[in-house]
């Protein structure tokens, strides 16, 4: 059992990135590192969900930090871009909800699972770190910011081009430079089947196509996302780097794939693959660990006892509802839940 830090006193770690980059971008340095501060883990509290597991999770606990209610107030915030990319699971419905009460900061925005990008596109940050393990994810989202204009020249030509038989052969084609690459992406999550993202044994996308055929869309603007992301470093890497780099007043935005099957989110199949429950305890001691050097936190997760198990020595989260709609069987979709945490 690792050593653990609490309020009291906070460890001090390193904040090294060793980031996988594409060779000459400027992603091929350091993340800046900040001075590590004791900070108390913030909470809120509310009632526990219905269990239908009752698993002891407490091996997984460690000491207890203390916990008290967060000052809520409201993130910097400017002219929203809407993301260019639809991601299975993302949080466009969140930004654009009622739920959400973002902790000041003063600091960078961190995000280490970045997927479609609707919160950091709602903020539009002045300086932030974004990251993804997904490679091609993050290549589309680096040719937006370098060469957005021959990304959307690109699409354009793709959009004159679409059919079943095209779909299918531009999915087995491999791009080799960034800017088609990145059309590439894009031209497929806008075309496939309920933008979901999934790749074979063998590591190719092999997701059919869907029923949609309107690549370029009227409120597309690349211009402006490419503006917002030089803001960031963008990096290809796992999420435990990034969550190394968060210090003091920064504010760290998790909405990791849900590894707990829980209500009718029929998702859950796609992750359980990519992001274990092993994950789910290494995510945790990252957070604990930010927590105590002062970083600002909010989280999406399942709304599951599990997960609130995980969490119990941090804070209660806020449980809220959504509509689910990626799963393929009718009887699957409708109202789901998930669970807020803002630390």
């Amino acid at each position: 059992m690792r050593e653990r830090c609490c309020s009291k006193c906070p460890r001090e770690r390193e904040a090294q990135s060793s980031f996988a980059v594409i060779q000459g971008s400027k992603e091929s340095q350091p993340v800046p590192k900040r001075r590590p501060n004791h900070s108390n883990v913030l909470g809120t509290y509310l009632p526990k969900p219905h269990s239908t597991s009752q698993t002891n999770h407490k091996s997984l606990r460690r000491h207890q930090v203390k916990r008290s209610l967060p000052q809520i107030g409201v993130a910097r915030r400017r002219s929203g871009v809407k993301p260019f990319i639809k991601w299975a699971g993302g949080k466009r419905w969140l930004v654009e909800s009622n739920h959400l009460n973002l902790p000041k900061y003063s600091g960078r925005y961190i995000e280490p699972f970045l997927g479609g990008g609707a919160m950091f596109f709602h903020i539009s940050p002045k300086e932030a770190i974004l990251s993804d393990v997904n490679p091609r994810l993050i290549n589309a989202y680096r040719a937006v910011r370098d060469n957005w204009q021959a990304v959307e020249s690109e699409l354009r030509k793709m959009q004159r081009l679409h059919s079943t038989h095209y779909y299918y052969e531009e999915r087995n084609r491999l791009r080799k430079t960034p800017h088609t690459s990145a059309a590439q992406f894009l031209y497929l999550n806008r075309t496939c089947w309920n933008g979901l993202y999934r790749e074979n044994l063998s590591g190719k996308f092999n997701v059919p196509i869907g029923t949609k055929t309107q690549v370029i869309m009227p409120d597309d603007d690349f211009k402006s996302a490419s503006s917002i992301l030089n803001n960031a470093i963008i990096s290809v890497c796992d999420f435990e780097e990034t969550m190394a780099a968060a210090m003091k007043n920064d504010l760290v935005f998790l909405d990791p794939p849900y590894t707990t099957a829980h209500n009718t989110n029929g998702f859950i199949k796609y992750n359980q693959n990519i992001f274990s429950w092993k994950d789910q305890i290494r995510l945790r001691d990252c957070v604990e660990d930010a927590y105590c050097r002062g970083a600002k936190i909010v989280m999406t997760n399942a709304n599951h006892q599990t997960i609130w198990d995980l969490y119990s020595g941090l804070g209660t989260p806020k449980v809220i509802a959504r509509s689910s709609v990626i799963s393929a069987k009718s009887s699957s979709r409708g109202q789901t839940t998930e669970a807020l945490f803002v630390f």
